[in-house]
């Protein structure tokens, strides 16, 4: 028989912030969507989980990207943004009997 230990603390803290985190988002989004426009609100959210994120990386002393790093970076985030955005937007997500 083997002595098996469960996950730290840690882990199960991140875990639950994880659930808690992802799970609040679409009752964040419900409350937002009903008082600004859908674009207006997630621009509001990324703003937010923007500031959290630099004040987290300024907080672990976590160096900004630079040179092709950054490049990479904001390429990879328009890209994935852009396209994302983009296709859920376009006109050509609209169904045909629309």
């Amino acid at each position: 028989m083997h002595d098996r230990e469960g996950p730290d603390r840690l882990t199960l803290a991140a875990f639950g912030a994880a659930v808690l985190i992802g799970g609040s988002n679409f009752v964040a989004v419900k409350f937002s969507n009903a008082e600004l426009a859908p674009m207006y609100g997630a621009a509001v959210r990324f703003t937010a989980a923007a500031i959290v994120f630099l004040l987290l990386g300024w907080a672990l002393s976590l160096p900004l990207p630079r040179g092709r790093a950054l490049l990479g970076s904001a390429v990879y985030g328009a890209l994935n943004f852009g396209v994302r955005t983009g296709c859920s937007i376009s006109p050509c997500s609209k169904s045909a009997s629309a």
